[in-house]
C-alpha cells in the first residue's frame, strides 16, 4: 500500500475511470479479471492469462500457446476469451508472450467500426 491508496474487490465489470474498465475473465482461475482501456490509438486490452499469447489470439489451440487446456474452468475459459474478443481491441497485451497484438496486422476487418460497436455505457442501458 501506498499513502492515500484505497483497495476495493470488484466482481464483474466495472468502469474505474472514464476509458478504463475492468472485465471478468474467468477460467484460468476464478477470479480471473482482464482490464481494457480506451485512448487516442484506441481500445486496448490487458489480458494478463485470460488469453496466453498472441498464436491463442488469432485461433491457436495448441497447448504450448494456449491456456485452455491447464484452465480451472475450461468452458468459463472458452467464455472469457469469446468475451475479450467481443470488446475488439485495437491492441492486445498478453502475459504469455512479449509480442504484442495490433489487431490491424493480422485482420483489418477486425479493428472496431465505433460506430456500429456500442460503449460500455450504451452496452448497459
Amino acid at each position: 500500500m501506498f499513502p492515500g491508496s484505497r483497495y476495493e474487490l470488484v466482481r464483474g465489470e466495472m468502469e474505474l475511470l472514464p476509458g478504463v474498465r475492468l472485465v471478468a475473465t474467468p477460467g484460468h482461475t476464478p477470479g480471473h479479471q482482464s482490464m481494457l482501456v480506451d485512448g487516442a490509438e484506441g481500445r486496448t486490452a490487458i489480458v494478463g492469462q485470460a488469453v496466453y499469447t498472441r498464436a491463442e489470439w488469432v485461433g491457436s489451440d495448441d497447448p504450448g500457446d494456449s491456456g485452455y487446456t491447464s484452465a480451472w474452468d475450461r468452458e468459463a475459459y472458452r467464455q472469457s476469451v469469446q468475451v475479450l474478443r467481443h470488446f475488439r481491441p485495437d491492441t492486445v497485451l498478453f502475459s504469455h508472450d512479449r509480442s504484442t497484438q495490433k489487431v490491424k496486422e493480422w485482420d483489418p476487418d477486425a479493428a472496431p467500426n465505433r460506430a456500429a460497436f456500442p460503449s460500455w455505457r450504451d452496452r448497459q442501458k
